[in-house]
């Protein structure tokens, strides 16, 4: 019964996969997705024109992937303190392999453990994550530098009857992660005379929290350019 019902859903996601291909998109990422009955994988490649440590310290950020993350709710450390404040910081986390983490879902859903599996700086962090209990995925960021900054990869997999899940509300909501993590991505600083020169000329200053603040209400108007 259960493998009929997700061979029926695996058709009717694909189904609505194609007619939501086919919606205007204002996407500047480049984004793909495979699906087959047990297995998905979804890819968003995003060049950012900042150094890959700047890009590295945003994707490590774990306490404002909610801002970004289509789908997190929060994520929050698991660690061994008896102080409150530990168990909701990211203060006496160590990002490492094998490290716990919690994620809870932009929705109902309680708390769901997850694990970092990989940690190469500046390069490469791995996790495993849920969010739903009936199937997990595996989220890559692979960080690359090029000419122009860095070039960042987002690959989610996973398998097992739901993995079609993974893909759902894939085009017009989960491949614009890479742009919504632009949002908090400061540009590489100009040379101090560059500055000087160009300060008249330069627009309103923002600091963090407001520049956050705005990536929040342009994700809520729609505006993702």
């Amino acid at each position: 019964m259960i493998l009929i019902i997700a061979t029926l859903a695996f058709f009717i996601v694909t189904a609505l996969f194609i007619i939501d291909m086919n919606s205007e998109q204002t996407i500047t990422s480049e984004f793909s997705s495979y699906l087959q009955p047990f297995s998905a994988e979804t890819i968003v490649k995003h060049n950012y024109s900042s150094k890959p440590e700047i890009v590295w310290g945003e994707i490590t950020n774990l306490s404002d992937y909610n801002f970004w993350f289509p789908g997190v709710l929060r994520i929050l450390p698991v660690v061994s303190s008896d102080r409150y404040v530990h168990k909701y910081s990211f203060d006496k986390f160590e990002l490492a392999p094998g490290a716990l983490i919690r994620l809870r879902p932009n929705t109902l859903s309680p708390l769901y453990q997850g694990r970092i599996t990989s940690v190469e700086k500046n390069k490469k962090l791995s996790f495993e994550v849920r969010f739903n209990p009936v199937h997990k995925e595996q989220i890559v960021f692979d960080l690359e530098p090029i000419p122009e900054g860095t070039s960042v990869t987002c690959r989610r997999t996973s398998t097992g009857l739901f993995s079609w899940m993974s893909i759902w509300g894939f085009s017009n909501n989960k491949s614009k992660i890479l742009d919504n993590l632009g949002y908090l991505i400061p540009e590489d600083e100009e040379d101090p005379s560059d500055q000087t020169d160009s300060a008249a000329d330069a627009g309103p200053q923002y600091s963090r929290e407001a520049t956050i603040a705005r990536a929040v209400q342009a994700g809520l108007d729609g505006n993702m350019d």
